[in-house]
């Protein structure tokens, strides 16, 4: 299993810049859905950082996850403005890991290229 599925089922937010379409920054953004993230370890206070815990639980590979395109104006990343909303996309719910696949590969993109969206410049 691919280090970045286990992050996701353990739910990290992945992000992949992809070639935009206009002038504007675009990436994809691949997260196990909101209603799958697994609970906090028992004892652990809500929103702790967690994520090099070995006690941090983990989904199934039976999850769903959720997906949205959104593109932003370099402008306001290059001066660190608030991000406009205006070209979030929503999310689009996908029911399974192997369908999951099947849509990256619609986007000409694999798992492995994606990235904990902490570590871009990504403005979400």
């Amino acid at each position: 299993m691919s280090n970045n599925i286990d992050k996701l089922l353990k739910g990290h937010i992945l992000v992949k810049e992809i070639p935009p379409s206009s002038a504007k920054r675009t990436w994809i953004e691949v997260a196990l859905h909101e209603d799958d993230v697994p609970a906090y370890p028992l004892g652990t206070p809500p929103y702790s950082m967690t994520s090099m815990s070995p006690y941090q639980k983990k989904a199934s590979l039976e999850s769903r996850f959720q997906v949205r395109i959104s593109s932003f104006d370099p402008e306001e990343i290059q001066q660190g403005f608030d991000p406009s909303y205006e070209d979030v996309g929503e999310y689009e719910v996908i029911n399974s890991l192997q369908h999951l696949m099947a849509y990256l590969g619609n986007q000409r993109v694999t798992i492995d290229e994606f990235v904990e969206s902490s570590a871009t410049e990504y403005p979400l």
